[in-house]
């Protein structure tokens, strides 16, 4: 896999390198980590093959982004100090924000662990709709903000905009919760697991991110009240993990159907499918996460990694992706003995283990799924919605699969990744829609 430029994404304005924070251009090791303010330790090997190690430098590093000096749009995520419920799906707190009807909310989950942990997160109610009650809840599932607990969707005074130290955390799925809730409906936005609450964000994990997004449907909602999953990038997998672990996890939830737009489903195959300028730095955050969770895959991925990897991926956990947009880490930086991080991961069975755990499309869908994927995505592969929808027709799941090809223009900008998550939203909305209709 060839080393690819900083200078590719240093030509994007700022504006839209921050509104296209999905596309997880992640920052340059070392050096330019220290320019640019990360949050990286330089005291402990962020991989090491003890896995003893790795933890308690993850845990240092979580705890360092959510202790940091607060401002007037510093990361305000909801905390409490009141014992957690032993049981997932429960709204443990809750506040208005600011002079807005939306709220910040506090839940329990259940991570891949079987620990009950909280999870932050936000509530837009819905529209009043002349004395009728609301259509129902949509669980809106955010696309890639970073690591840090700083990055959160529920994040900032306003849940629009965070400033904390070096970090900037730009809510850009404000409009589309919003438009969801003036269509009548009760918008519920997870932060996920690790996002904004103690531990590392469990970025890409089935398990967690399909819980968060389950448990916040429960936590939110009316008994047997229709609830409909909306997702987009990593939002578009953790959608499709909740639709495929609800009829197990929660059979009482009254799931009317999912939409999971360009779905990140399976770690393995976008090695291989990937595009350079996004793929490396996306797959740091991955690693970071599974890290984390997986034991074997720490140990296999510690024999590898320099001591520039080390710093570097420390700051990657808590960091936002805003904040270090502008360069990139090649994999020889990284694992100079890896040639490309296909051949690391084929190389080592643990590593491989963990990436197929984490693949969608091996269990089906029962509520309705629609999928959508542009065959210009420079972000996340076409085919990589493409065949989560084959499989999922494979399996007798109820799946529409929609295409979306985009001008030239939009994809000489760059904007293959993000300009169907706007331009298909009305589309996708009277999808929707019927949903709750039938």
């Amino acid at each position: 896999m060839p080393r690819f430029s900083p200078s590719v994404f240093r030509t994007i304005p700022a504006a839209i390198a921050i509104s296209l924070a999905s596309t997880c251009v992640l920052d340059a090791p070392e050096a330019h980590a220290q320019s640019s303010g990360l949050s990286s330790s330089s005291t402990a090997p962020w991989f090491a093959p003890l896995s003893s190690a790795l933890g308690e430098t993850l845990s240092s590093a979580s705890s360092s982004s959510s202790s940091k000096g607060s401002s007037e749009l510093s990361s305000t995520t909801l905390k409490t100090n009141q014992p957690l419920p032993d049981e997932p799906g429960k709204l443990v707190a809750r506040e208005r924000v600011g002079s807005s009807r939306n709220e910040r909310i506090l839940y329990t989950s259940t991570n891949e662990r079987g620990q009950i942990v909280p999870v932050s997160g936000a509530i837009y109610p819905a529209k009043s709709r002349g004395g009728n009650s609301r259509k129902g809840t949509v669980v809106l599932a955010p696309g890639t903000r970073g690591m840090g607990d700083q990055c959160a969707p529920s994040a900032g005074s306003s849940m629009l905009v965070g400033v904390d130290g070096s970090s900037v955390n730009v809510n850009y799925e404000a409009p589309v919760a919003q438009r969801l809730a003036d269509e009548g409906y009760q918008v519920v936005v997870t932060d996920y697991i690790g996002l904004g609450t103690p531990g590392v964000h469990t970025y890409l994990n089935r398990i967690d991110q399909g819980h968060a997004v389950i448990d916040a449907a429960r936590a939110a909602s009316e008994p047997d009240e229709k609830v409909f999953f909306y997702g987009y990038s990593q939002g578009g997998g953790a959608v499709a993990a909740a639709g495929e672990l609800q009829p197990e996890y929660a059979p009482d939830l009254h799931l009317v159907g999912v939409f999971a737009g360009a779905p990140p489903a399976n770690p393995e195959t976008m090695l291989k499918q990937g595009n350079p300028a996004t793929l490396e730095p996306a797959m740091a955050m991955v690693i970071a996460s599974y890290a984390y969770s997986y034991p074997e895959f720490r140990e296999a991925v510690g024999a590898h990694t320099t001591a520039v990897a080390n710093r570097y991926l420390t700051a990657v956990a808590a960091s936002c992706v805003a904040e270090t947009a502008g360069s990139s880490a090649s994999i020889e930086d990284l694992a100079p003995d890896a040639p490309s991080l296909d051949e690391l991961a084929l190389s080592d069975d643990r590593i491989l283990r963990t990436l197929r755990l984490n693949r969608l499309g091996t269990v089906p869908v029962k509520a309705p799924i629609l999928i959508a994927q542009s065959p210009q995505d420079n972000v996340v592969p076409y085919d990589q919605g493409k065949q989560l929808a084959d499989d999922y027709r494979s399996l007798g799941s109820p799946v529409t699969f929609l295409s979306i090809p985009l001008s030239d223009a939009s994809s000489r900008a760059g904007l293959g990744h993000v300009a169907p998550a706007i331009t298909q939203s009305g589309e996708v909305i009277r999808w929707m829609n019927e949903r709750f209709n039938d």
